[in-house]
């Protein structure tokens, strides 16, 4: 599957966290190059920000920060109580976006290890790099598809309106 990571570098430089997305998505749609290669990556993407958390998604995401938030000692019992109430909580959740909320949550300065509303929490608003970029190739591929339809036929002053409409429309769009 492709990342973000093993894009080229042109597009992996649109696509990072912190770039404007309606740069990303006017680059992305003026270049057919970059566009066949973000069209081809976006249903990983999709996939990767949608893949929902299993038990053992799940206690990875949480056993990788005992090392930032060690955790006392535990009876079998107790043990067994504190997976399932993250357990419970969590699975099923998207994966990237347990990761998201766990990341906000450490860099919010925490001194202890999240309970498991608290991360769900985070995680429903967690911004997800693979979600955003899906989103951006998405609006990119209907810019370039707009322009394509346009670029055969003189425009009037209203089609070019609605056009810009239509796209600053999408541009507030948040779905994937």
């Amino acid at each position: 599957m492709k990342t973000i990571e093993t894009l080229s570098p042109g597009l992996r430089t649109l696509l990072r966290p912190g770039e404007s997305d309606d740069d990303a998505i006017a680059a992305i749609a003026a270049s057919p190059t970059l566009l066949d290669e973000a069209l081809k990556a976006r249903e990983g993407f999709v996939r990767e920000a949608l893949a929902p958390a299993t038990a053992q998604d799940v206690m990875n995401v949480i056993g990788r920060r005992f090392a930032t938030f060690p955790q006392p000692q535990r009876t079998p019992d107790e043990f067994k109580a504190f997976w399932t109430d993250y357990l419970d909580c969590l699975v099923g959740q998207p994966i990237s976006s347990l990761e998201a909320g766990m990341r906000m949550w450490i860099a919010g300065g925490a001194e202890f290890l999240c309970k498991p509303g608290q991360l769900l929490n985070l995680a429903k608003g967690a911004p997800v790099a693979e979600a955003r970029a899906a989103r951006i190739i998405r609006l990119a591929g209907l810019l370039a598809d707009e322009r394509k339809a346009a670029a055969g036929r003189p425009q009037t002053a209203a089609e070019r309106s609605a056009m810009a409409a239509e796209v600053r429309a999408a541009l507030g769009v948040r779905r994937v």
